[in-house]
């Protein structure tokens, strides 16, 4: 009798110790009184409703559960696959979050840690509310006629630099001549040709200058301040070629380190990119328009040398190809169709073809945007139900005059991915956007890379998975 009274009695008592230990457990993750005044002071100013840096907003449970362009879970996903943890813990300023701004403080980290741990719960209809307006892009990344000249001079007049300072030595070198009476050459003033060559450089770099900050500032404009994704709906900004029917672009990597082939600069993929008839025929500029309609036709080839785990069944089986925007918003199959990639070589090559609208073949003119998507992987989605945030953009606007494609159609592709490593124009220690994506080639990998998954980035991309 005495041990069962025992035995009764310790178990009340740990009966006890555990709910206490729930209840403070409990309390510590509470959402609205512990973790809302975080993601308030820290985050929705950037991820909230007027701004979703990379993809991401924070500012509800429906918008959080989807994540960002990562893919990984902001909700749930256990301690080393959260995605949010992972950014607001890091050491690497590059990488850590908030941006231009102090890391949490520890409570805060313990708090946010805290509240992982225990699957991230978060009440159905708890909001969370910017503290103070979204701050503009800090000014220091602004584009500005100084900054803008300066990229503009190292891009354009820096590379034929040592041309014209030969010239100008040999022009000094026969107008000394000249004045000495040595040389005869008394018609020609190179002088002259000098000046001629500098004011047609100064013009050249002012015209430069003011076409390129232009663009910085309209893509500026696109992107609410040249951090968030491009817009409502997203548009990506053109690359500079001609109009054209078929082209191809080329993806670059983020990671720069030394110990990395050529640094970190080469290829990871190659998009190939092409309007087709319903057979797979290629059409172009002066073609009829085939009977059964226009297609646009993307195939994405892997580098030579890049890490395959980047290109495994699974990250290949969540790409796929839409008209529709599901930017910020769950996706259901019953939306609209989702054109995913098939295999064309095993762990090396995929494609898909999606159709577009018209044209008849009568004279007409249709125009639209293909988003290039990628699944996001929370374990948080609904059943039934996808995430994801687009990748690219496939631009397309076809005229048909007389049922013939018209020479002024064009189709292009630009990126809609947004990286902290990225900037345009490019800032110490940052990836060029033209080394990130382009529609000129970047190297390729032709010698051993490391096979460390921290200096891939395999870890910010790809998490656990």
């Amino acid at each position: 009798m005495r041990r069962f009274r025992r035995t009764l009695i310790g178990a009340i008592t740990g009966a006890s110790i555990v709910a206490a230990c729930a209840t403070r457990a409990s309390a510590e993750v509470d959402f609205e009184t512990t973790i809302a005044p975080i993601l308030e002071r820290h985050c929705v100013e950037c991820h909230g409703p007027d701004r979703q840096s990379g993809g991401l907003r924070l500012d509800t449970r429906e918008f959080a559960m989807l994540g960002g362009v990562t893919g990984l879970p902001i909700l749930g996903g256990g301690i080393a696959m959260n995605e949010l943890y992972r950014r607001v813990s890091a050491t690497d300023a590059e990488y850590r979050m908030p941006r231009f701004a102090d890391p949490l403080a520890p409570e805060e980290l313990l708090a946010i840690r805290r509240w992982v741990e225990a699957d991230a719960p978060w009440p159905a209809n708890a909001t969370v509310t910017a503290a103070t307006p979204p701050p503009p892009l800090p000014a220091h990344l602004r584009p500005s006629l100084v900054r803008t000249w300066a990229w503009s001079f190292r891009q354009f007049v820096e590379p034929i630099l040592p041309v014209v300072l030969v010239i100008a030595v040999a022009a000094l070198v026969v107008e000394r001549l000249r004045r000495r009476g040595v040389t005869r050459v008394t018609h020609v003033r190179f002088s002259h040709s000098m000046l001629l060559i500098a004011a047609l450089l100064v013009i050249h770099q002012l015209w430069r200058t003011g076409d390129l900050h232009a663009q910085l500032l309209d893509a500026e404009r696109i992107t609410g301040g040249g951090d968030g994704h491009f817009g409502h709906p997203p548009v990506p900004r053109r690359p500079d070629h001609v109009r054209r029917l078929a082209g191809t672009y080329y993806r670059g990597n983020c990671e720069r380190d030394e110990r990395l082939f050529n640094g970190g600069n080469y290829r990871t993929c190659t998009f190939h990119l092409d309007l087709c008839a319903l057979d797979g025929t290629p059409v172009t500029a002066g073609d009829p328009v085939p009977p059964g309609g226009l297609f646009v036709r993307l195939e994405l080839e892997r580098a030579p040398g890049t890490a395959e785990q980047l290109f495994s069944d699974a990250i290949m089986g969540s790409m796929f190809l839409s008209e529709d925007v599901y930017t910020n918003t769950p996706i259901r199959p019953a939306d609209g169709p989702l054109v995913h990639f098939d295999t064309v070589r095993p762990d090396w090559r995929w494609r898909a073809r999606h159709a577009i609208g018209g044209p008849t073949h009568s004279d007409d003119v249709v125009s639209g945007l293909i988003y290039f998507y990628r699944r996001s992987h929370s374990p948080t989605i609904p059943d039934g139900e996808v995430a994801a945030v687009p990748h690219y953009g496939l631009r397309y606007q076809i005229e048909v005059t007389d049922g013939v494609i018209g020479a002024g159609s064009d189709l292009w592709m630009g990126a809609l991915f947004t990286t902290a490593v990225v900037a345009s124009p490019p800032e110490p220690g940052k990836v060029p956007f033209d080394h990130w994506f382009d529609d000129r080639p970047l190297p390729v990998i032709t010698e051993e890379n490391t096979d460390d998954p921290v200096l891939l980035g395999l870890e910010e991309h790809l998490g656990d998975r």
